[in-house]
Order: structure tokens, then C-alpha cells, then sequence
């Protein structure tokens, strides 16, 4: 069963990707259809694929992408990546249609048979393109054969007239670095927005080095003990949890031992991230007495069977000290143990 917290990252990553990618590829494809299929330059399509790219961002970032299965963000890329220039052609082949469809109509010349001004769109298109290319072919390929014969659009700065800028084979090769760029600002912004950092104003403490794991000479009794007790009247409960010293090198272990079988049931990926991210922005890890432990157990455990704190308590620590949760959990002599209390407010 999935858990309500994996359904609200699903929901997110699903409603974000579902009307943010298309909406950037519609975008992003109306905009290269006028200024990439048949003109402008190279800086304009660089800086169409960075517009591109930025409003990728921003759409993974809402997804939280480090959170979406790899088989999505392939389809996502690829939709990324080929939408634009899918959008842009198909609507340059719907404009060359009319193009086609006008210059036959209205041409005084001659140079169309009389014909063909009686044909609809569909019919003439073929013919038309044979005009152009030598080889009558209707549908996108004959769009993009017609697209490339007519050549590559472009301005002369100093007086301001129209020109042939690219034609045949050039207008293919620029065709294919458009999708090149496309590519790599989908790319990018997804690399980009799968980082994770720390919140603004987070301080995040340095982490000690990690302690080699004890010889595992003489294996360790698993003979750990919890119970917990509530308290229907004050809607709280009161955890408490004991191992062994033998079984973990410090009190620090056996704290972060405890909030990793907590997130067991969490996506494997993502587990290690999450535990970190919980020990370093959840956790407050403040060393207090003994008699601020035992006021902790008077005060939030009363009613509870709590186990007696001995005199000679090697070290007590404040895990969290929250309104609603507090964790704290000491070393004896002999074992480590956590009290956990919780109040529900709904």
C-alpha cells in the first residue's frame, strides 16, 4: 500500500509534469514555428531553447524531478525535447498549405496550370510541391522538400530587404541543431532542478566522520524491547524503546539506527536522502542532565510505566523538542534507550 505521503508526491510530480510540460512545449513550439522553421538566425534559436529550458526548470522543480520514476522523465525529455519543433513544423506545413493554395489561386502569371486553381488544398498541395521540387509528394515530407527548396529566409541589416539565407542541405543541418539545442536545455534544466539544497536559513552542521562498524566477532542478541502506553483523556502517547550497548558503538548509532527502521518503508532511492534530511533540519540533537530527563519522563509520561533513570546515566540527548513531539534518549551502563512522546491535535 502506498503511504499518504508517497500518494502526495505522486499527485505532485503527475499534476506539475501533466500541465506544466505541455504548456511549455505549446508555447515554446508557436514561438519556433514563427522565428525557427523557415527563418531568423542561430542566436534566436539559442535564445528560444534558453527560454525553453528556464521554464523547464521551473516545471521540474514543481515536480520535485528527483522524486519521478526514470521511465517518466525519459518520456518527459523526449516530449521536451521534439515537441517544439512537432508543433512548430506542423504548423509551418499548415501555413505552407495556404501559402500554396493563394499563390496559385491569385497568380496571373502563368506559371501554374488553370487547372489547378479549381483543386482544394489537399489536392493541389502534391502538385505544387512537384512545381517546386520536381517531385510531386504531398503530406510533411513533401512540406519539409518544398520548405527546404524555398530556402531559409533572412534580413539584410543595412537596408533592410529580404534574402535567401540558407537553402537545400543548410536548411536540413540547421533544422537538426535546433533539435540539438532543444535537447540540451531540456536536459539541462532537469539536471539543474533535481538538485536538492538547503532550505534558506538552514545551518547545516557539519556531520562527524562515520565510526568503523564494530568486528563482528561475537554476534549480538537482537533482544531489543518497546512498549507504548496512551493516554485517551490527554490524547497522547508514550514510547519507550531499549538495545543493548553491545549492539551499536555509540548513542548517536543507535539514535540514527531507530530513524532509519523508521523510513524502511520508504522508496530504497530516495531512503538515504530523507534520513539525512530528517537528523540534519528535524533533528536537534541538544545534550541535557539527567534531571532535565527525568523532569522530560514526569511531565510527558506521568501516567506511563517509564523505566527508572539510574543515578549514573552516562549521557542524555534532546532529539527533538517540539510542541507536539518530543524525543529523547540516554545511555546506561548497560543499554541505550528512547522515550518517544506524541499528542494528537486532530
Amino acid at each position: 500500500m502506498w503511504s499518504r505521503r508517497s500518494v502526495v508526491e505522486r499527485l505532485r510530480w503527475i499534476a506539475a509534469l501533466g500541465a506544466g510540460v505541455p504548456a511549455v512545449v505549446l508555447l515554446t513550439g508557436a514561438l519556433y514555428s514563427d522565428a525557427g522553421v523557415r527563418g531568423g538566425r542561430y542566436g534566436q534559436a539559442i535564445l528560444l531553447a534558453l527560454v525553453h529550458g528556464l521554464l523547464l526548470w521551473v516545471v521540474f522543480r514543481l515536480a520535485r524531478a528527483e522524486r519521478v520514476p526514470r521511465m517518466v522523465i525519459g518520456a518527459t525529455l523526449a516530449v521536451a525535447c521534439l515537441g517544439p519543433m512537432t508543433i512548430g513544423h506542423a504548423m509551418g506545413y499548415g501555413d505552407l498549405r495556404s501559402l500554396a493554395h493563394t499563390l496559385v489561386r491569385e497568380d496571373a502569371s502563368g506559371r501554374y496550370p488553370a487547372e489547378w486553381k479549381r483543386l482544394d488544398r489537399d489536392a493541389l498541395f502534391p502538385k505544387w510541391v512537384g512545381a517546386i521540387t520536381g517531385t510531386e509528394v504531398g503530406g510533411i515530407r513533401g512540406y519539409l522538400r518544398a520548405q527546404a527548396a524555398i530556402g531559409w529566409e533572412g534580413w539584410v541589416a543595412i537596408k533592410y530587404r529580404m534574402h535567401v539565407e540558407r537553402r537545400g542541405p543548410w536548411v536540413w543541418v540547421a533544422w537538426a541543431w535546433h533539435l540539438a539545442l532543444f535537447l540540451v536545455a531540456s536536459a539541462v534544466a532537469f539536471l539543474a532542478a533535481r538538485r536538492e539544497s538547503p532550505a534558506a536559513g538552514t545551518v547545516v552542521e557539519a556531520r562527524p566522520a562515520p565510526r568503523p562498524a564494530p568486528p563482528p566477532a561475537v554476534p549480538v542478541r537482537d533482544d531489543r524491547e518497546m512498549w507504548s502506553e496512551v493516554n485517551e483523556q490527554q490524547r497522547t502517547m508514550a514510547s519507550f524503546y531499549r538495545q543493548p550497548r553491545a549492539a551499536f558503538p555509540s548513542l548517536q548509532d543507535f539514535f540514527e539506527a531507530r530513524v532509519r527502521r523508521s523510513f524502511a518503508r520508504i522508496d530504497p532511492e530516495h531512503r538515504e536522502a530523507d534520513v539525512r534530511s530528517y537528523l540534519e533540519r528535524v533533528c536537534v540533537m541538544q545534550e541535557v542532565s539527567r534531571a532535565e530527563l527525568v523532569g522530560l519522563i514526569a511531565r510527558h509520561a506521568s501516567w506511563a510505566r517509564p523505566p527508572r533513570v539510574p543515578d549514573d546515566v552516562r549521557a542524555v540527548v534532546l532529539a527533538r523538542d517540539e510542541p507536539r513531539v518530543k524525543e529523547v534518549v540516554w545511555e546506561t551502563a548497560d543499554d541505550y534507550w528512547a522515550m518517544v512522546w506524541s499528542r494528537d491535535d486532530g
